[in-house]
């Protein structure tokens, strides 16, 4: 998967040397521009780091085009990334392009939410208005819950707006329940917000009680803030969390936050769950994490979560977290 607003520009401008660029190489993330008109990727490393640190390897034409990317654990090719595969390749024809699939011995797969291609048809300034899903017979399906997605630009051909629909033709809400959901960007390209407006353009709260989520980049596109506000513009503590607010601090120079701050409808941290410290592995996974109160004391979330150890196997998939309560014992997982 956003946030703006709060605290110094300073995370903006110390420790961020690296902008997004378009040449193929070894990058942390592979696409950063949220106006959906290009792939930039972000954060570049060198092949010797490539070794050790989980990163993308993307490929551009001669003429600076998306060609494909491919995602390395630890030095290994690995088809857990953030697409569901190893490598993703994309295809240009005259008013339409695709995105199919490989695995880590280049043969073409389905990815993990078992989709073998997307179809993006162009618009007549060569920018996607629509994607569809296909499964390996090439009969569309829906993923999700969505089939399709129309896509609203600007004159600058930025994405501002889209519409998700089922196999049906029926709209399909965002994760925020926003059923057609508005955006804005920063200069750079990152997100500013999420809206959820009425047909007259008023903000109207979603089903969830918020109308706008804002959202924070730093300049190489690491999330930064997120916090949730109502039609009438106050900040409102999520009703599937315990916080308004959640921000990110202390990157280091991969991206990696080591701290983050859970905040209240005033803004003010957590009184028992204000903030907790983020550990990683060697190869930028996350090792850790342990939560504080906002005296600074060893706490625990709602839940009576207070660490958490996040768990992978020998080809870098996420398979869980082990709960730890404030006395150190192992807890529930299912909590």
């Amino acid at each position: 998967m956003l946030n703006k607003l709060f605290f110094l520009a300073s995370i903006l401008l110390l420790g961020q040397n690296i902008q997004a660029q378009s040449k193929s190489g070894y990058y942390i993330k592979w696409y950063v521009d949220h106006t959906d008109r290009e792939v930039k990727p972000s954060i570049a490393i060198s092949a010797k780091e490539a070794q050790y640190i989980n990163c993308y390897y993307v490929q551009f034409s001669p003429n600076g085009q998306f060609k494909s990317v491919k995602y390395y654990y630890q030095g290994k090719p690995s088809k857990y990334s953030n697409f569901g595969a190893h490598e993703m390749v994309r295809t240009y024809f005259k008013d339409y392009f695709i995105e199919t699939y490989k695995d880590n011995k280049h043969k073409s797969t389905i990815n993990s939410r078992g989709l073998f291609k997307s179809v993006y048809r162009l618009d007549a300034n060569g920018f996607w208005s629509q994607k569809q899903y296909y499964n390996q017979q090439d009969q569309p399906i829906e993923l999700g819950g969505v089939a399709a997605v129309h896509m609203i630009r600007d004159a600058d051909n930025r994405a501002i707006s889209e519409i998700q629909l089922n196999l049906k033709g029926d709209t399909i809400p965002d994760g925020n329940g926003f059923k057609q959901p508005y955006f804005a960007f920063t200069k750079d390209g990152f997100a500013r917000y999420r809206q959820n407006r009425n047909q007259q353009g008023q903000l109207i709260n979603g089903k969830r009680g918020y109308a706008v989520v804002n959202f924070l980049f730093d300049g190489n596109g690491n999330f930064v803030d997120e916090e949730f506000r109502d039609e009438r513009g106050h900040l409102m503590a999520h009703p599937d969390f315990d916080y308004a607010r959640i921000n990110f601090r202390e990157f280091n120079k991969y991206g990696k936050p080591s701290r983050i701050y859970f905040l209240d409808h005033l803004g003010r941290p957590l009184k028992k769950w204000a903030y907790g410290i983020m550990e990683y592995y060697p190869d930028m996974n996350r090792k850790r994490i342990t939560f504080y109160d906002n005296q600074g004391n060893r706490s625990a979330n709602a839940a009576g979560v207070s660490s958490m150890v996040y768990k992978y196997n020998s080809e870098g998939k996420f398979i869980g977290r082990t709960k730890y309560d404030i006395q150190g014992k192992k807890m529930n997982q299912s909590k």
